[in-house]
C-alpha cells in the first residue's frame, strides 16, 4: 500500500469503485479528478504523477520518459472504456489491492 492518507483513500475508492456516478468515462476524467483533488494534498499528486506514472511506464514498458500515467493508459487503450479498464487494473495494483494482473 503506498503512503497514502486515510481519508484520502476513502475519497479515492469512492470514485473508483463507482466512476460513472462521477461522470468519469474515461482516463482523462480521472486524471482531472486527480488533478483537481491533489491541489489540497501536494503529496497525493507528487504519488501520482512521479510514481504512479513510473509505475505505468514499467509495467507497459513505455519508453518515453516525460510521459504522464493518463497519456501512455491512453495510448495503450482501444477506447474509453478500455482506457477505465486498465486504469482501475493498474491503479489497484499500483495500491497493492491486487498483485495479479487481469
Amino acid at each position: 500500500m503506498k503512503n497514502i492518507k486515510k481519508e484520502d483513500l476513502e475519497a479515492i475508492s469512492i470514485i473508483i469503485n463507482k466512476p460513472g456516478m462521477f461522470a468519469i468515462n474515461k482516463v482523462e476524467d480521472f486524471y482531472f479528478f486527480f488533478l483537481g483533488y491533489t491541489f489540497k494534498d501536494e503529496h497525493l499528486s507528487g504519488i501520482m504523477n512521479q510514481e504512479f506514472s513510473k509505475y505505468v511506464k514499467e509495467k507497459l514498458k513505455f519508453k518515453d520518459d516525460n510521459a504522464k500515467w493518463y497519456r501512455i493508459i491512453r495510448y495503450y487503450s482501444t477506447n474509453d472504456v478500455h482506457s477505465v479498464e486498465l486504469f482501475l487494473n493498474l491503479f489497484s495494483n499500483f495500491l497493492g489491492y491486487n498483485d495479479n494482473p487481469r
